[in-house]
């Protein structure tokens, strides 16, 4: 018994404009060119008035040798492959609407327009790339395009290649691929206001001019795909991160983001990854916020300020044990939320500020890990939490306004000054001071010793505590108009010249014994 099967095909279809016929490709003629009128069902050659379908089951392909016109275009949809290729000479326009299928190829020359809008399905494609040293392939939408198959920008020529939406968005949609790829030279560029949600990656330094908003479900990869050349691109707008940005390299070449005309905004639950690869430096060179978390698993340069919000984290682990971690940042970094120095592997991990200051008013942690050296360099203000619980090098001037600084690395830490004037310097480590220590309104405390190797300024109002010792070198002054307090066993050795004003000193209003030796 035969029994009947439906196949049903779906195609997209370019909305049709009204009072236009239809013309299809059948092949009739020499099966290649689209300026064959016998190649057309209605054997003529389409124009402005016709909407275009190159659907045809069948692998072939329909080129274009001079200038070519149509209302609208269908590409793709039919079993095989169907590509229409715009020749290097010329190029096409469409009046409205243009819809790639599955299965469609639509593989552009020379420069085109669209005069509506480009709708791109799962297994379209769509590639910019001149066909010659003369002249670039440049790809104009009139009214915003929607991807979810694959486009690439890319030349094999030395000339420029890109994508302009005047109007609308360049949608990318969970599983499209725009891939900016490197190819022969020549610019890549995409001037669209972009929404990510699949991947878009950058093999090559590109420019953005536009918005550009990566969703959670969107990845951003960029990573350079040839030994010749950097992926460092610029986007001018907001780039605004909710999924997942990766800095990496597969060759020995840089790879990093600028941003200009606008802010770096990586959102609640968005990831920055500085991640390691084959080697190349990694950069970010914008103004960035942080609500999400921003990961250094390699050293790299930040340029610009950096702010770390409440809801932020900065991790900064190295992840190879090739490699430290220990980023640049030219600029402020203001924290008030987590950030952690710690390692999975036995490399040193730090954070260095030059240019501007480390202001902490959140918890920042230098943790034991699996072993490496924990490093801080750079002016350090602290109104929150600091710990070091493990061997670290701290260069710079400290300034303790309020919250705690807990400084219990077993290894002795150097500061270049230090300066307390409220909350606390706990901690059972040693802390050596190279330059001038002041104490006023603050705590010394937690049992460890502190080392003011280039003399000291109290103003009366700090205090010693929990068994902490202060060793004393060169010269102090000690005034204030009310007396310091001693507590709790502290101990203060005097090596240098001590002058103690007729309006302060040093009293014990708590237990314990403390002692203070000249």
């Amino acid at each position: 018994m035969l029994r009947a099967t439906a196949l049903a095909i779906v195609v997209i279809m370019a909305a049709l404009p009204t009072a236009a016929q239809t013309v299809s490709w059948d092949a009739g003629g020499d099966g290649v060119s689209w300026h064959d009128a016998l190649n057309w069902d209605t054997n003529t050659v389409p124009t402005a008035a016709d909407n275009v379908l190159v659907t045809l089951a069948g692998t072939y392909t329909v080129t274009l040798s001079s200038a070519a016109s149509a209302a609208s275009v269908t590409l793709g949809g039919g079993a095989g492959g169907q590509t229409l290729e715009i020749g290097p000479c010329c190029g096409l326009t469409v009046v409205g609407n243009m819809a790639v299928n599955a299965g469609g190829t639509f593989r552009v020359r020379r420069d085109t327009g669209i005069g509506g809008s480009l709708a791109v399905a799962a297994g379209g494609y769509v590639e910019m790339n001149p066909g010659e040293a003369c002249c670039g392939a440049q790809l104009t939408i009139a009214n915003g395009f929607q991807n979810s198959g694959t486009l690439q920008v890319t030349s094999s020529v030395s000339q420029a290649s890109g994508i302009t939406v005047t109007s609308g968005t360049l949608t990318n949609m969970s599983g499209g691929m725009i891939d900016i790829a490197n190819g022969a030279g020549g610019s890549r560029t995409i001037n669209a206001a972009v929404s990510n949600s699949g991947t878009l990656k950058f093999g090559v330094t590109g420019n953005l001019t536009g918005s550009l908003t990566n969703t959670a479900a969107g990845v951003i990869d960029v990573n350079p795909s040839v030994p010749c050349c950097d992926a460092v691109p610029t986007i001018v707008g907001n780039l605004m991160n909710s999924g997942l940005i990766t800095l990496s390299s597969n060759v020995s070449q840089a790879s990093g983001i600028t941003v200009t005309s606008g802010t770096l905004a990586n959102n609640a639950g968005g990831m920055l990854d500085i991640a390691n690869g084959a080697g190349g430096s990694r950069s970010i060179n914008a103004t960035v916020s942080n609500s999400g978390t921003l990961h250094f698993g390699v050293t790299g340069n930040l340029t610009g300020s950096l702010t770390n919000t409440a809801a932020g984290v900065i991790d900064v682990n190295p992840a190879a044990p090739c490699c430290t971690a220990i980023p640049t940042i030219v600029g402020n970094l203001m924290s008030s939320g987590l950030i952690t120095l710690s390692s999975s592997v036995s490399q040193a991990s730090g954070i260095t500020v030059t240019s501007g200051m480390l202001t902490n008013g959140g918890t920042l942690e230098m943790l034991p890990g699996a072993g490496g050296m924990r490093e801080l360099n750079g002016t350090v203000s602290n109104t929150g939490t600091l710990t070091v619980a493990t061997p670290s090098n701290l260069s710079g001037n400290y300034s303790i306004s309020a919250g705690t600084v807990n400084l219990s690395s077993p290894t002795p830490v150097s500061l270049n000054t230090l300066a307390v004037s409220g909350g606390i310097l706990t901690g059972t480590g040693v802390v050596n001071v190279t330059g001038m220590t002041s104490l006023s309104n603050g705590t010394l405390g937690g049992g460890g010793i502190t080392n003011a190797n280039g003399g000291m300024t109290i103003v009366g109002g700090g205090a010693i505590t929990n068994g902490r010792v202060l060793n004393i070198f060169g010269s102090t002054t000690h005034r204030g108009g009310f007396s310091s307090s001693m507590f709790e066993n502290a101990v203060i050795n005097n090596h240098g010249t001590y002058t103690l004003t007729a309006d302060s000193g040093w009293n014990s209003p708590g237990g314990g014994a403390p002692t203070f030796n000249n």
